[in-house]
């Protein structure tokens, strides 16, 4: 009797112990590097004193919060595993892990339209916030970090992931509690060339299969030249360039159709230019 009442209480200290909220805590961006696992029943100032590193990404549990605290004053909520912890790594003097206040599974409808945009982070995909009126927000699996590309073409595949989590990161009051800023303080920054882009009228191109590969065609079917297109430039470099408006479709671009719905080249067959495009998912 004693030997089974023994084990029915380890049993029910494993169920316990495992069902406390944890969050792991890494001394490197994108979850690599040393690691520590820290539950709600820990001590902050304890455990940061032994772990004595930077915070730059953590690993959160389901339906599970980690607050964090500066010695400001200020505080942040992170509510899923986050890649990249904003401008907080060297800056966090406390925190608490706690049950999450709100439901942090539901993920946001990727039916809605998104815009790729360039910016000095590489290529992103924004569109007009789903939570919040008059801001944009991009394409993130973290509610912090954007999904980054080399090229538009890596992007156009993104949508259709329906086994990825999608949690887009805002601008505005979010953006200035994991960052430090609004994100329009600076014209080169993601916000900055988003809301830029989002503003302005799409332009209707076409893209067709030529003898050199797929060009861009107006409307009236004129082969369109790099100079003529309508690109808001902040800068010399490409990467800067913040409004590439450039086509629409009736359909959400497949992974076998990706080059169809992607002009690399643009303008006359003797020009080498290379102008990256937005696409413009469906509504």
């Amino acid at each position: 009797m004693l030997k089974s009442s023994l084990c029915c209480i380890s049993a029910w200290l494993g169920l316990a112990l495992a069902s406390r909220p944890s969050v792991v805590l890494y001394e490197l961006p994108q979850y690599l590097g040393q690691s520590l696992t820290v539950a709600s029943s820990d001590d902050a100032a304890a455990t940061l004193a032994q772990w004595s590193r930077p915070i730059f990404s953590i690993v959160v549990d389901p339906a599970t919060e980690f607050v964090t605290y500066d010695d400001a004053g200020n505080s942040a909520v992170w509510h899923h595993s986050t890649s990249l912890l904003g401008n907080w790594p060297y800056k966090i003097s406390s925190f608490r892990v706690q049950p999450a206040t709100t439901n942090t599974t539901t993920t946001s409808s990727i039916q809605a339209p998104w815009s790729y945009i360039g910016s000095g982070e590489g290529y992103l995909m924004v569109r007009n916030s789903s939570s919040t009126v008059g801001q944009p927000e991009c394409y993130s699996n973290d509610g912090v970090n954007c999904v980054t590309a080399t090229s538009v073409a890596d992007l156009l595949g993104v949508p259709t992931q329906l086994d990825v989590a999608l949690h887009p990161a805002q601008c505005g009051a979010d953006h200035s509690m994991y960052w430090g800023s609004t994100g329009y303080e600076s014209p080169s920054s993601w916000c900055y060339l988003a809301r830029a882009a989002l503003s302005s009228t799409p332009l209707l191109w076409d893209c067709v299969q030529g003898s050199n590969g797929w060009v861009a065609l107006s409307p009236n079917n004129s082969l369109v030249g790099s100079t003529s297109w309508s690109v808001a430039c902040l800068g010399a470099a490409l990467a800067l360039c913040g409004v590439f408006a450039i086509f629409s479709r009736s359909t959400t671009p497949a992974a076998v159709n990706v080059e169809a719905t992607y002009c690399s080249s643009v303008g006359e067959a003797e020009t080498d230019d290379d102008l990256e495009s937005v696409y413009r998912t469906p509504v």
